[in-house]
């Protein structure tokens, strides 16, 4: 599957997603979170270096996801997405550290969101 119909799957899944939780109108769901970290879309894949765009994304979202209910959310999210694009899971431990980020969660597809 190309970038393009992965994008548009993905975006779909998040909208899916978004629908089956509920969540008060501050929270941010998938779908608000994805599009916001398309910025960091091909250092996820290993196509690209980082950019100062993904990491003022990756910021945004951090400071966003204020709570737990919010991180494991996210978090799911996330693993859910990097499975379908294909995430490299060492760019993803690595984007706290390169974008000079305290993450309240981390990225990482491995992770188990409910710990």
């Amino acid at each position: 599957m190309n970038m393009g119909r992965r994008f548009v799957f993905v975006m779909a899944f998040c909208l899916l997603l978004s629908r089956l939780s509920s969540s008060q109108s501050d929270d941010i769901s998938c779908s608000q979170a994805i599009p916001l970290l398309f910025p960091c879309r091909l250092y996820l894949i290993g196509s690209a270096d980082i950019s100062s765009d993904c990491c003022v994304a990756v910021n945004t979202v951090n400071q966003l996801a204020n709570t737990t209910e919010i991180r494991r959310n996210l978090c799911a999210c996330f693993k859910s997405v990097a499975n379908i694009i294909g995430v490299v899971p060492e760019k993803s431990r690595q984007l706290p550290q390169l974008c000079n980020i305290s993450l309240s969660f981390p990225i990482d597809p491995s992770l188990d969101c409910n710990s």
